[in-house]
């Protein structure tokens, strides 16, 4: 499918995948660094969100904010601040843009199940910023297990999830996102593997 031009233009468009860098294991492997696209190196577990309504910026695109989704809004400078310190205390000392509800207690769960909180980072112009998690029309985006990355620093999380091409050069003229999903019983979350989207592709037929 990857190498057929119409397919692939087709699950980059509603699904963002990339085809020289999507495994389909449900595991996003390194981009940069060390193991970069090497399947060995593919620890860090990811998932495919629908395209939730972070911020009810756009009322054409996304007229109410999900309830369970929690936006951090980061200039340049704030991004190149935060990048060696931890995570964690971003989340803390810097108050999300949108949803003033506490993030949920984080606890670990059991092997298999869906995460407690998952995490995806993203940079734009403001100006292109529809309030979507992912870009508009997109069905489906990537998130990744907050609890893996949640010991790290803000860098070393964003390169462990796929988001190093963020941090080589922050633009000045874009806006840092990092949002945080609490996924509820009803969540149509999956983990990002070639069979979930099989069937996310059935479903829609």
């Amino acid at each position: 499918m990857l190498h057929q031009k119409d397919a692939s233009d087709l699950l980059w468009k509603q699904y963002g995948i990339d085809s020289s860098d999507y495994l389909g294991t449900g595991y996003s492997v390194p981009l940069t660094g060390p193991g970069a696209r090497d399947y060995q190196y593919a620890q860090q577990r990811e998932y495919f969100v629908p395209n939730l309504c972070a911020e009810a910026v756009d009322p054409a695109t996304c007229p109410a904010a999900e309830k369970n989704v929690w936006t951090w809004r980061l200039s340049s400078a704030q991004l190149t601040h935060w990048l060696d310190r931890p995570i964690v205390s971003l989340l803390r000392q810097v108050a999300p843009q949108s949803n003033d509800q506490p993030l949920p207690k984080f606890e670990p769960v059991a092997a298999g199940a869906l995460p407690q909180l998952l995490i995806r980072f993203g940079a734009l112009p403001i100006a292109l910023y529809k309030g979507t998690v992912g870009r508009p029309g997109a069905v489906r985006v990537f998130f990744a297990d907050y609890g893996q990355a949640r010991d790290k620093t803000l860098g070393a999380a964003m390169t462990a999830t796929g988001a190093a091409s963020l941090i080589e050069h922050p633009d000045p003229a874009k806006t840092y996102f990092v949002w945080i999903y609490a996924p509820g019983a009803d969540s149509k979350a999956t983990v990002a593997s070639w069979s979930a989207l099989f069937a996310t592709l059935s479903a829609q037929r």
